[in-house]
């Protein structure tokens, strides 16, 4: 019970951006084939957390995989501000991590139209989306 009252007192709300089921199955594929090369462990959800995002979405890229202190994430940009959407934890550091990435590099940019933006409730050990709303970038003529 105590751990419960834990629980509810460190919760965060936040918000996701989370990626359309073809970008989610695509980025779920190449997270398993890098984790496989790279003997890192999964980070789930593939969606990126944050306090806030812009009000008015123009544009959203994902780059190259990247790696950084011991993660693995996919970097994005959101009007050109850069956010992560995490996907490993490299436990190993004696595999070269970034070269293993670099393998990867001619898949992206890959820029997205359609996805969601929803409020996130995250405690330690789970987390639970609200709100959802679908985002479209009308595409330039």
């Amino acid at each position: 019970m105590l751990h419960f009252f834990f629980d509810l007192l460190y919760s965060m709300v936040m918000k996701a951006l989370i990626p359309n089921k073809d970008t989610l199955f695509f980025l779920s594929k190449l997270q398993k084939e890098i984790l496989k090369k790279t003997r890192c462990n999964p980070i789930y959800p593939l969606y990126c957390f944050q306090n806030e995002f812009p009000e008015t979405i123009s544009s959203f890229t994902i780059l190259s995989p990247a790696a950084e202190d011991n993660q693995l994430y996919f970097p994005i940009e959101i009007n050109s501000i850069q956010f992560k959407i995490p996907f490993g934890v490299i436990e190993d550091f004696s595999k070269n991590v970034k070269e293993i990435l670099n393998e990867y590099a001619d898949r992206f940019p890959r820029r997205e139209r359609v996805f969601k933006i929803s409020d996130a409730s995250i405690t330690s050990d789970a987390w639970e989306i609200n709100n959802e709303k679908w985002v479209k970038i009308k595409q330039d003529d």
